[in-house]
């Protein structure tokens, strides 16, 4: 499960820098971070196997479960 509570982009030379503050039932560890920030980009809507997924940073705990992330996507879907 994972529940968007917060999703803000923007946009600069091509791509989108996405910012997000998530809950979600899983606990987000270093091995399983890619995957978990894979997910949340598909859930707001830009799919990693159409808009890429060019960076990831350092996912941020906020409380029990809620974490805040953010990643970098293509700004469009070639």
């Amino acid at each position: 499960m994972i529940e968007i509570l917060e999703h803000e982009r923007s946009y600069k030379n091509g791509f989108i820098t996405h910012t997000a503050k998530v809950k979600t039932d899983i606990e987000v560890t270093a091995e399983n971070k890619e995957d978990f920030v894979r997910d949340v980009s598909i859930e707001v809507g830009y799919h990693p196997s159409g808009y890429g997924l060019y960076g990831v940073w350092p996912v941020v705990p906020l409380g029990y479960k809620e974490y805040s992330i953010q990643w970098r996507t293509s700004d469009n879907c070639d």
